[in-house]
């Protein structure tokens, strides 16, 4: 009885087994073999959208190239449904679409660009592949009419822009980022008419894509973004330098450096900077170039390891700069609580005027003692190459001076006494 059981049991699965190998390719499902039916392009505000249209199931990978510049995409298994293996692009910086074979299976689109232009999102879905190119920058022009200067940007976007300006200091530079762009060559041929000394222009950051442009000049630049309503374009004015010389100012000390401080606290390095700060206004308003060796409480060398090493990194701050004239502010400190007043200190017997003009302009502002001027031999005095004068206004030491150099107004007062002398000595120079 078990023996029949075992037949019938061994011939029902002998009849599945002929019926599988006998009904095996009709019954399973086929996979659906790829086609590239063709390649579209439309311009829109967030740039130059491609649509690789595509039916079935297929991979993909893709990668940059340079020498020349080209990004390929290379899609597997596929066959391809279009007779053209050249497509001419009207778009910015993407000259034309070549598709080759590179195997049975293996299809490579490649996209030939002028320059480093970034894609801003590539997708896969069911009808293909999407590639987003964003705005690329164009042209960027730099020119002067009369005492103004320009800087015009100019993009691919559909878009007003916004783009993010900061000006930087030692060196001097205006840094300009342009959100979702990339760039459409190397070289963009700019003109440098001065105080501009150079251009950098980068792809800042890849994902996204942002492009910084870096403007290097020989002083501040006062510039202005202009409200622009015409899309894709960038627009900043900065007044020309005159021909009346740089003022650079000097504000002592500053970081972990405090100079002298008061009997009750005050120090040096805060007072001289906020001296600075004003003059820097009062002579600005009078059509001067200002450059400080320091807008913040810092140093000028990023890290001196020593008084020494930040009085160098000053020296060669300040002999980047030609056809100007330096005032380094300080407050005078003793070692006794008596001493009082003002005095101005020169190296070189050609500049004891200028110290005379601001010491004197300084003692009548403020009503302080003038003790007037002498010949110092001071590091930033000996080793710079223009004139130059070393101001010790007040005894931080003193304690009514203290209290004379901790009053905001009366701090405006020295500010204004100095700029008073400057422009006296510089007025008369020129007679």
């Amino acid at each position: 009885m078990k023996k029949g059981i075992y037949i019938s049991i061994l011939s029902f699965f002998i009849f599945l087994s002929l019926v599988s190998s006998t009904y095996g390719e009709e019954t399973s499902v086929p996979t659906l073999q790829a086609h590239l039916n063709a390649i579209s392009w439309s311009q829109g505000e967030d740039g130059d959208l491609f649509k690789i249209e595509i039916t079935g199931d297929f991979e993909f990978s893709y990668a940059y190239l340079q020498s020349p510049y080209r990004f390929f995409i290379d899609i597997w298994p596929i066959e391809i449904n279009i007779s053209e293996n050249e497509l001419f692009i009207g778009a910015d910086g993407i000259e034309k679409i070549r598709i080759a074979r590179q195997d049975k299976d293996k299809v490579r689109v490649v996209f030939d660009l002028t320059g480093p232009i970034r894609y801003k999102e590539i997708n896969k879905d069911d009808s293909g592949i999407t590639i987003l190119f964003p705005p690329r920058v164009k042209k960027i022009s730099i020119g002067t009419s009369g005492n103004a200067g320009f800087l015009n940007i100019t993009t691919g976007s559909k878009k007003v822009l916004k783009p993010d300006v900061f000006s930087l200091y030692n060196p001097n530079r205006v840094v300009i980022d342009i959100p979702e762009a990339t760039l459409m060559g190397d070289n963009y041929n700019i003109q440098l008419p001065p105080p501009i000394t150079d251009v950098k222009v980068s792809q800042f950051s890849i994902y996204p894509p942002n492009v910084r442009i870096v403007i290097n000049s020989m002083t501040p630049l006062v510039w202005n973004l202009d409200e622009m309503a015409v899309p894709g374009v960038i627009s900043l004015s900065f007044p020309i330098p005159s021909s009346k010389p740089i003022i650079i100012i000097d504000p002592g000390h500053g970081g972990k450096d405090p100079g002298a401080i008061g009997p009750s606290g005050l120090k040096e390095k805060d007072v001289t900077l906020d001296i600075a700060l004003y003059m820097k206004g009062l002579l600005e308003s009078r059509g001067y170039q200002v450059v400080l060796t320091r807008m913040t409480d810092n140093g000028v060398a990023s890290n001196a390891k020593n008084a020494r090493e930040e009085l160098e990194a000053r020296v060669v701050f300040i002999n980047n700069n030609e056809k100007a004239i330096l005032v380094s502010i300080h407050c005078n400190s003793a070692n006794s609580s008596i001493p009082e007043g003002i005095e101005i200190f020169y190296y070189r017997d050609e500049d004891k005027a200028f110290a005379e003009s601001v010491c004197n302009s300084l003692s009548d502002s403020t009503g302080r003692y003038n003790r007037g001027v002498k010949k110092g031999n001071f590091f930033i005095l000996k080793n710079i190459n223009i004139p130059a004068i070393l101001v010790e206004a007040l005894f931080i030491s003193n304690p009514i001076e203290e209290k004379f150099l901790m009053d905001p107004l009366f701090r405006r007062k020295i500010a204004g006494g100095i700029v008073s002398g400057i422009i006296a000595f510089l007025e008369k120079k020129d007679e």
